[in-house]
C-alpha cells in the first residue's frame, strides 16, 4: 500500500483564522514515519490482572471486588470458565444508573429530579434488592458503554479512534478470542504519562496549556455540599456525567463526586441511609478512609501543560482533573478527564499497512455476545 510522503506537526498552535489542531497529528504522514507511540500493539499495553466475574455475581459482591482492585469496570461472563462468552462489561456507570432506576421507577426525565424526605424510606429498603442484583441483568444498562472487542495486535491508534465513538474501554483478545486483558482510557494515560519517548512531542496539544487546550470541559455541572448524595447522583446521571464538582456557596472547589464513589457504599456504608448524607461529607469520609485528605481534589492551574495533566492524573490515580483560577480562590475555570485527553491522541489521516484479524461481536439466542475471530482477506 502507497504511503503520503511524511509532512511532520510543527506542534505550535496554528495562526489566527486558521483550523486549529484539534486531534493529534492532523497531516499525512508515512508508515515509517509514525511514531511507537501510535504503532504500540494494546495487547502489549495490559499488564495488570484480568478480573472476570459471572453473570450471577451480586451487584453487592461486584463493588467490593472493583473496590479491592482499584478498577471502575468489570467483564462479565456467561460462565466462569469460558473466556470467549462475554455479556458485555458493568461499570459504574451501570451501577449509577440502576440505583437511579430503584430509587425513582424511571429512567428518563425532562429536569433534573430530586428526593423528597419521604422518598428516602422506600428507598433505604431497596438495600438489600441493589445488593442482590446479579450483575448480569445490568449489563450496559447505562447505554452509555457499548461493548467492543479488539485483536491484542491493534495498534494503540486504531483502538483510541474507538473512544470518540462513546467506548470508554475496549476487550482485548488473542487468536483463540480469548479475553485476554481490557484497554481503558486509565491504561492509555499511564502509559503516555510514563513512556519513555519523545514520540509524544507529535501530539500539539499536549504541549499547550491545559486553559488553551480546546478538549477540556469549561460548563461545569456542580452541586453544593450541602446537597444529599442521591441528589448529586440523580444530577449526575440527568446531564450523562460520569463526575460533577462540589462548590460552595462562593464558588469555590472544595470536592469531587464521581460514579466510581458508588464503591463507597459496600466499602463503607451499610446501606441506603449514606445517600441522605450531604455530599460534602460523604466523599471526605471516602477519600479519608482511601488515605486520603478528607478535602482532596484533584485540581491545576491554567498555565500547566496539557502533559502534565496526564501525568497528573496517573500520579494521584484520578480520571479528572479540574483546573481552577488560583490555589488561593479555588475558583474552577473547566475540567479535564481522561475521554478528553484521549481526543487530543487521535491521529487523522494515518493509513497502516498490516491488516489484522478482526473480531466479530454475534449476539446468540440467549441473548449474550460471543467473541469469535473473523479472518479478513
Amino acid at each position: 500500500m502507497s504511503q503520503a510522503a511524511p509532512v511532520l506537526p510543527t506542534g505550535t498552535l496554528p495562526p489566527p483564522g486558521s483550523s486549529p489542531h484539534v486531534y493529534g497529528v492532523t497531516a499525512p504522514i508515512s508508515s515509517a514515519a509514525i511514531p511507537s507511540v501510535y504503532t504500540k500493539k494494546i495487547g502489549n499495553l495490559f499488564r495488570g490482572r484480568l478480573v472476570t466475574l459471572p453473570h450471577d455475581f451480586p451487584l453487592g459482591a461486584c463493588l467490593e471486588k472493583i473496590s479491592y482492585y482499584n478498577i471502575t469496570s468489570v467483564p462479565v461472563l456467561k460462565t466462569d470458565f469460558d473466556q470467549t462468552v462475554v455479556l458485555g462489561f458493568v461499570d459504574t456507570l451501570d451501577i449509577l444508573a440502576w440505583l437511579v432506576k430503584l430509587a425513582t421507577g424511571k429512567e428518563t426525565w425532562d429536569q433534573p429530579p430530586k428526593m423528597r424526605p419521604e422518598d428516602f424510606g422506600p428507598l433505604v429498603a431497596k438495600t438489600e434488592e441493589f445488593k442482590n442484583t446479579q450483575i448480569g441483568d445490568i449489563v450496559g444498562f447505562s447505554k452509555r458503554n457499548p461493548f467492543h472487542v479488539l485483536h491484542g495486535d491493534t495498534s494503540l491508534q486504531e483502538a483510541v479512534e474507538f473512544y470518540l465513538k462513546g467506548i470508554h474501554r475496549i476487550a482485548i483478545v488473542d487468536e483463540k478470542g480469548e479475553m485476554t486483558g481490557v484497554l481503558s482510557q486509565w491504561t492509555i494515560a499511564n502509559y503516555l504519562a510514563t513512556v519513555p519517548t519523545d514520540d509524544k512531542e507529535w501530539i500539539p496539544t499536549y504541549k499547550i496549556p491545559i486553559s488553551q487546550n480546546p478538549l477540556i470541559t469549561k460548563n461545569l455541572i456542580s452541586c453544593l455540599p450541602e446537597t444529599s448524595v442521591m441528589d448529586a447522583f440523580l444530577m449526575m446521571h440527568f446531564h450523562h456525567l460520569s463526575a460533577i464538582a462540589i462548590c460552595d456557596s462562593s464558588g469555590r472547589l472544595v470536592g469531587n463526586l464521581s460514579a466510581s464513589d458508588l464503591k463507597g457504599l459496600e466499602m463503607f456504608e451499610k446501606d441506603f441511609n449514606a445517600l441522605k448524607k450531604p455530599v460534602l461529607e460523604f466523599v471526605n469520609n471516602i477519600r479519608k478512609l482511601q488515605g486520603r485528605p478528607e478535602n482532596f481534589v484533584a485540581f491545576c492551574l491554567p498555565q500547566q501543560e496539557t502533559l502534565a495533566i496526564i501525568r497528573k492524573m496517573n500520579k494521584e490515580i484520578v480520571h479528572r482533573v479540574y483546573i481552577v483560577d488560583s490555589e488561593f480562590s479555588m475558583k474552577p475555570l473547566g475540567v479535564a478527564s481522561i475521554t478528553d485527553m484521549m481526543k487530543g491522541f487521535v491521529v487523522k489521516n494515518i493509513h497502516t499497512a498490516p491488516v489484522y484479524a478482526s473480531l466479530a461481536v454475534q449476539t446468540q439466542p440467549e441473548n449474550y455476545r460471543h467473541v469469535r475471530l473473523a479472518q479478513q482477506g
